[in-house]
């Protein structure tokens, strides 16, 4: 890559429009949320019993 500075001119030799879209997280599934749960209900045992 060559040395920029501030002030410098470039010239742009080639330019292309890209149509690009993101994606949307997954959802939780009932499985995931079931596992959740339980991880955080023993990780409150644990801290609260012991």
């Amino acid at each position: 890559m060559p040395n920029v500075n501030i002030g410098d001119v470039l010239e742009i030799n080639d330019k292309e429009i890209k149509e690009k879209y993101t994606t949307a997280p997954k959802h939780y599934t009932e499985v995931i949320l079931i596992t959740i749960y339980n991880v955080t209900y023993l990780n409150l045992l644990k801290y609260y019993l012991f």
